[in-house]
């Protein structure tokens, strides 16, 4: 059975850093989320406008959800969530363009 992470990252940084805070958070999904012996989830990321709305979708998604969360320059810069099976919870969400 397929399993998903979503990691969400903050558009107010440049690209450059949305690369480097995903892979901050992705390290860290591979240390605190990702078991031993699990098989590799898809990844799927996905662009939240400020970080005051990427605060809040993480406060909802983490009660359902075990997250990573990554901060850097004072703020949040991104999260990513344990691997999932149950896409529903993530289908109002678009993908990083």
């Amino acid at each position: 059975m397929k399993k998903y992470s979503y990691l969400f990252v903050n558009l107010e940084l440049s690209e450059p850093q949305r690369v480097v805070q995903s892979s901050h958070a992705a390290i860290e999904a591979g240390r605190n989320l990702i078991k031993k012996g699990d098989v590799h989830p898809n990844l799927v990321v996905i662009g939240i406008k400020n970080e005051t709305k990427l605060i809040k979708i993480l406060k909802e998604i983490s009660e359902h959800v075990k997250c990573c969360s990554f901060f850097d320059f004072g703020m949040v810069t991104s999260f990513i969530t344990e691997p999932v099976v149950d896409r529903n919870r993530f289908e109002r969400f678009s993908i990083l363009k």
